[in-house]
């Protein structure tokens, strides 16, 4: 083997190095990655402290600054505890329609 292709070879070695250590830092950065969004955003809304809603329109149609109780009560037609659910029956028994 003459100089060249020992140069050759040494280059293709610390290619190959390279190649794995870039290997190594992306699955890291991957494992940081989901590592800050498991931190960021709780399993599931039942286990938040909070659950924040956006609304495409303004809620309180009325200028008062409560909700209007049609627009609760559709926005929260999906919770599962059963005492929303109560809740929001009484409310839209109590609306004049």
């Amino acid at each position: 083997m003459n100089g060249l292709d020992s140069e050759l070879e040494q280059l293709r070695q610390r290619l190959g190095e390279l190649q794995a250590e870039q290997q190594g830092i992306q699955f890291r950065i991957q494992q940081l990655l989901l590592e800050r969004q498991r931190m960021a955003s709780p399993p599931s809304p039942a286990e938040a402290d909070i659950v924040l809603q956006l609304w495409r329109y303004r809620p309180d149609v009325l200028g008062d600054g409560a909700i209007d109780p049609l627009s609760l009560a559709l926005s929260l037609m999906g919770e599962s505890d059963e005492r929303v659910q109560m809740a929001i029956d009484e409310m839209l028994e109590e609306l004049q329609w």
